[in-house]
């Protein structure tokens, strides 16, 4: 073990990106994002640009990945903080520098203005500073014997997406069309369909572009991390995978309330429901804003009439956020706590928030609170091939 006291946290720079590259490779040896291939540069590239380190001299031997990601909620959207290749040089680890890493990354996060953050990892490791499982994300098993019944779409042509520039910008409009996932521009949607390791395929009608996939596939299976387009053209799509390319099950991650999922659940074998990722709330306010018209239309749908109010608190003392409902709509406002604050601690927040268990999980709400368990949870979706 290095006997040095690494500095920082600090920002990365150009010059810290062959010495970043080296440390992930190293705590990330099957990563295939870390490949060698030029095509993969621009997704590495996309994390690493603003990361926070520690360094000892000029080696980086800690290394927190934070990504600027603005998410769709329907017509409205919200920034969330992505969070990845969290790793320590294993000669440094055990001394606290991931933990400086983190609480750095925090605060930091908090003063750009983001809203919530999101990141895969072990619970018991990341729950400590406020992430937790929460979200709902579809899991479909589509099998030979589940396409059986249903007769091949045979007005499709399905191929390899090559890159050229109509394909990005016809898959781009299928992707924005669908209001889920990242705001793209076309530079990160090219981007994100080139990941190395994994496969992005098209099917034209007519010359047409109907719908895409994008796919990881190993060995004998395959598995959807994002799609877009008709559902008949999907089903093509889906076909190809399992009658073309030889695939002995596909396995599609899907948002809750989508679409397409009426095609995948006729098609599937089987379904269940997994959590997304885990997530931390920064800003309580900004974190509910986006989804005002999700609960007023909720709200609405369940009948109710008259005007209510709820006011919730997360327990660190972040400003309490009060939610007016009537049949108009939802009205947001901070507000300082008072006895009728609803308080809760933040990981309970976010299960109450983005379930997917019932709200009721996080315990008895008082009871002028629970007209709300009803309106709950809200509809937050990446992309798996979008997650840091």
């Amino acid at each position: 073990m290095s006997e040095a006291t690494p500095k920082g946290p600090i920002h990365s720079r150009s010059k810290d990106r062959d010495s970043v590259i080296e440390l992930l490779r190293k705590c990330f040896p099957g990563t295939r994002d870390l490949g060698e291939p030029m095509i993969n540069r621009p997704y590495c590239y996309r994390i690493i640009k603003d990361s926070l380190l520690m360094k000892d001299g000029p080696k980086v031997v800690s290394h927190l990945g934070c990504v600027d990601q603005v998410v769709m909620i329907g017509t409205h959207t919200i920034r969330s903080a992505g969070i990845g290749w969290v790793g320590t040089d294993p000669p440094y680890r055990s001394r606290g520098l991931m933990t400086r890493l983190l609480m750095s990354g925090i605060e930091e996060m908090k003063q750009k203005g983001y809203a919530l953050s999101d990141l895969e990892g072990d619970r018991q490791r990341y729950g400590r500073f406020g992430w937790e499982l929460a979200g709902r994300a579809w899991q479909f098993g589509i099998s030979p014997r589940s396409l059986e019944a249903w007769v091949k779409p045979i007005e499709f042509e399905v191929a390899p997406f090559t890159g050229e520039s109509d394909e990005v910008e016809a898959t781009l409009r299928l992707h924005n069309r669908q209001r889920v996932g990242l705001k793209r521009d076309r530079a990160l949607h090219a981007i994100l369909l080139n990941r190395f390791g994994k496969e992005t395929w098209i099917a034209r009608k007519d010359d047409s572009i109907s719908s895409y996939a994008v796919v990881y596939r190993q060995e004998k299976r395959c598995r959807v991390d994002e799609l877009g387009g008709d559902a008949a053209a999907v089903h093509a799509i889906l076909d190809h995978m399992i009658r073309g390319l030889g695939a002995e099950s596909v396995n599609v991650s899907m948002p809750w309330s989508h679409p397409l999922n009426v095609k995948l659940r006729a098609l599937s074998s089987g379904w269940s429901l997994a959590c997304l990722r885990m997530i931390k709330i920064l800003d309580l306010h900004a974190t509910l804003e986006p989804f005002t018209e999700h609960l007023g239309s909720a709200y609405q749908r369940m009948g109710f009439e008259r005007e209510r109010a709820i006011a919730l608190g997360l327990e660190s003392g972040e400003p309490d956020v009060e939610l007016v409902f009537s049949r108009h709509g939802v009205s947001i406002g901070q507000v300082r706590r008072r006895r009728a604050t609803v308080v809760i601690p933040e990981r309970k927040m976010v299960r109450l928030l983005f379930g997917p268990p019932s709200p009721a999980d996080i315990g008895a709400l008082p009871p002028q609170a629970r007209f709300i368990e009803v309106l709950l949870p809200l509809n937050f979706y990446l992309w798996r091939n979008e997650a840091v």
